[in-house]
């Protein structure tokens, strides 16, 4: 009707021009800078939009002038300057639609390099790691052994395995895999995305219009026109659009138990994720007669960066690898059975692989239900009625993955922080110089020639092997370029007793704590006997953002110290493993190799794929390497529905590090009074009353300890702390936590300290 395109018109000229689709961490950045822009011209009493519009070359200088007066210090790299510049820029050209005139964005540039230089700006980035399959194997090793996280159930830790490995064959980025959509969506100005209007004002004129939105003598004319051009009328012919789609979609759903799968790779577009739909699973009959199918598997990757602009599509032909680990089809495989997503019955995994195969046909594709087609491969940990657990339909966010992945590194021993990036730079290095520059461009989403910028910055060759005229060490070459060469597993990952006290007597954090206790007492002063019955409440609201604004300044200061003691660690320690050769005695059980120290898990399934994984010797035939290829399946399947108790309390921080032997009780010929000081008793330096004194009552005996030898208490955690008990008796025992020492002082010497 011309009511509707008459009022869709009206709405088009008040919306005015339509803004371009940018990522969400662009649009997020855009948003920080916009932020910025509106405070500058606030305090300089200017309107936002008019001076972004009329802007000239003296308020980009006085812009920058602003944050050099407030971000000095804040602000450390010139990458962030030149960030603002380039989104500021951005901003300036949709608000005007036309780019910046030359001679003023270089008039600006040439401003911005001399603020630079005057905030003393670093220039040169950090050194950037690239990951290589023995880092990839480290990582993983970690994850799978040393890691004590408690997750919401063992299917996100599978997810890791899966997500690392597939990450490093598809060099591809978060966004191709996961959520990363913000909590507060941004449009590409800056500014937030305007609410969808429901109200009656707008609905009204399309509900009063009892006309169809499409004219109808449009239908007569494409009748007439076809029947002038030869076409015969039949009675099908008379079918209006309406009806057509009708009863196609009849047909559709009437063949949906036999077809379960549409053929299209569109994804959701809302989430952007990497879909069940994007795996396509295929049994293929193999070469050689007699011997059992082979299962591979193509994985379509959609979502790259930039796709609003030009999309790009990826296939990748995954098999599986001898090392299991690595082996992504398996977990792959293991995920979709768990998920239950095959329309086929698979009674066992193994069916698989001998499943009769028509003469006619090379292979079979494993369909996959109706229903399971959308459902997003990675999945969020979420509250159920059955626990916290993986949820059946939300997608894995990225700020999730980001904090598996960073866990990862923590646990096996980075220095620096574990990102996607490490991968997407291996991947990309592993092929540079393998495959053609358009198999190379195709995978790193870039144009010809952007490689550059993922090349590892260690040169990958030998010239020195090469000027000389020698052969070349691989074997160094490979170490140096490796991204864990000096990881260290030993690194300390939780807080010393001395900053947990620190942190709780700090003294904003007293002051929130009372903020909290009375908004607490307030709560049930107006007769709610829990304080979740206030949620809703304006005090409920209050006493929620007091705790989360408590929380926020917590994890703050925990993890600056946490930061600040792996810093003091990979700083000194190297130094201290040099100088140790001059004080220890090369003879000394300490200075041989110490015993792999056994781990306990709660979840059995855990332990054998470690066993399977790290431990059991390689197998020496095709077929036993096919039957551990299906326990491992087997395995990782029953793995997913397991979850860990959770840990109440505080937790003691498990470094692991090789160690001793604990020495046994019959070692020590001395027996010590339950209630003398373990520290007391091995300062050699006391006098023998003091040493061998004895406290009046255990709780005595714990406050001495934890006041008077605090330091020395907390130096276990350093995991190099000999027992200076065992010291007295010539035995070298090394503790490899606090909560070790306290359990070998206890079990050994007999005394007992506070747990």
């Amino acid at each position: 009707s011309y009511l509707y395109y008459a009022q869709r018109r009206k709405l088009h000229l008040e919306s005015g021009p339509t803004l371009p689709k940018y990522s969400p961490n662009t649009n997020v950045s855009a948003a920080s800078v916009r932020g910025k822009w509106v405070r500058f011209c606030t305090e300089a009493c200017l309107d936002p939009d008019d001076l972004l519009k009329n802007m000239t070359s003296a308020d980009v200088k006085s812009w920058f002038d602003w944050i050099e007066k407030n971000f000095k210090g804040s602000i450390k790299a010139h990458s962030a300057l030149a960030n603002y510049w380039r989104t500021l820029k951005r901003l300036y050209s949709l608000k005007n639609r036309r780019e910046m005139d030359a001679d003023m964005r270089r008039d600006c540039l040439n401003y911005m390099n001399v603020v630079s230089s005057r905030m003393a700006l670093r220039k040169h980035p950090l050194p950037k790691p690239t990951g290589q399959s023995e880092d990839l194997l480290q990582y993983l090793v970690s994850h799978l052994v040393d890691c004590d996280s408690v997750f919401a159930d063992e299917k996100q830790r599978l997810y890791a395995l899966s997500g690392l490995n597939l990450s490093c064959i598809s060099a591809s980025r978060a966004v191709s895999f996961f959520d990363t959509r913000h909590r507060l969506q941004f449009q590409a100005d800056g500014t937030l995305v305007p609410p969808v209007d429901t109200s009656a004002k707008v609905r009204t004129p399309l509900s009063s219009i009892e006309e169809p939105l499409c004219d109808p003598g449009t239908k007569i004319y494409l009748q007439n026109d076809d029947h002038a051009e030869g076409g015969s009328t039949s009675e099908t012919s008379s079918y209006s659009d309406s009806e057509v789609d009708t009863a196609s979609d009849s047909d559709h759903q009437s063949d949906c138990s036999s077809v379960t799968d549409d053929g299209y790779l569109n994804g959701n577009e809302e989430t952007g994720t990497i879909l069940w739909r994007h795996v396509e699973f295929y049994i293929v009959r193999n070469p050689v007669p007699g011997r059992r199918h082979i299962l591979a598997a193509i994985v379509s990757i959609l979502h790259t960066k930039g796709e609003g602009r030009k999309f790009r599509l990826k296939r990748y032909v995954i098999e599986h690898e001898d090392n299991l680990i690595f082996d992504v089809l398996s977990q792959l495989l293991a995920l979709a059975i768990h998920d239950d997503i095959f329309e086929a019955t698979i009674q066992d995994v193994s069916h698989i692989y001998t499943v009769p195969i028509p003469d006619h046909r090379k292979g079979i594709q494993l369909k996959i239900k109706r229903e399971k087609l959308d459902v997003s491969v990675f999945r969020e940990p979420e509250r159920t009625p059955q626990g916290y657990r993986t949820s059946d339909s939300c997608p894995l966010k990225s700020k999730t993955w980001s904090r598996y992945v960073k866990r990862i590194g923590v646990r096996s021993g980075q220095e620096r922080n574990l990102t996607q990036k490490v991968f997407r730079r291996g991947a990309i290095n592993a092929i540079n110089n393998s495959a053609p520059s358009s198999i190379r461009d195709q995978v790193a989403d870039h144009e010809s020639n952007a490689v550059k910028y993922y090349l590892n910055e260690i040169v990958d060759f030998d010239t020195a092997a090469a000027f000389h005229k020698r052969p070349s060490n691989e074997v160094v070459q490979r170490e140096l370029r490796s991204a864990t060469l000096l990881a260290d597993k030993t690194a300390p990952i939780g807080l010393t007793a001395t900053q947990a006290k620190k942190i709780t007597t700090d003294p904003e954090v007293r002051r929130l704590r009372r903020v909290c206790r009375a908004l607490t007492a307030e709560i049930r002063s107006q007769g709610y006997k829990r304080v979740k019955d206030a949620a809703g409440t304006e005090i409920g609201e209050r006493k929620k953002r007091a705790d989360a604004e408590l929380n926020s300044t917590l994890t703050r200061l925990r993890e600056e110290e946490k930061e600040r003691n792996r810093r003091r660690h990979f700083r000194k320690t190297d130094t201290a493993i040099f100088n140790q050769q001059y004080e220890l005695d090369r003879t000394s059980p300490e200075a041989k190799l110490q015993p792999h120290v056994a781990r306990t898990y709660q979840i059995l399934e855990r332990k054998e794929l470690v066993d399977l994984l790290c431990y059991s010797t390689p197998t020496k035939t095709d077929e036993e390497a096919h039957l551990r290829r299906l326990r491992y399946i087997r395995l990782m399947v029953r793995w997913q529905d397991r979850k860990e108790s959770p840990r109440r309390g505080k937790q003691s921080v498990t470094i692991p590090k090789p160690q001793a032997a604990n020495p046994s009780s019959a070692c020590v010929v001395e027996n010590f009074d339950p209630l003398q000081c373990p520290f007391c008793l091995s300062d050699t330096r006391l006098s023998p009353a003091d040493r061998t004194k004895r406290k009046s009552k255990t709780n005595k005996l714990w406050d001495h300890v934890e006041r008077i030898h605090e330091q020395e208490l907390a130096a276990f955690d350093s995991g190099f702390r000999k027992c200076g008990l065992c010291r007295l008796k010539n035995i070298d025992f090394v503790p490899s936590s606090v909560s070790n020492f306290k359990n070998h002082t206890h079990t050994v010497h007999g005394i007992r300290l506070r747990p």
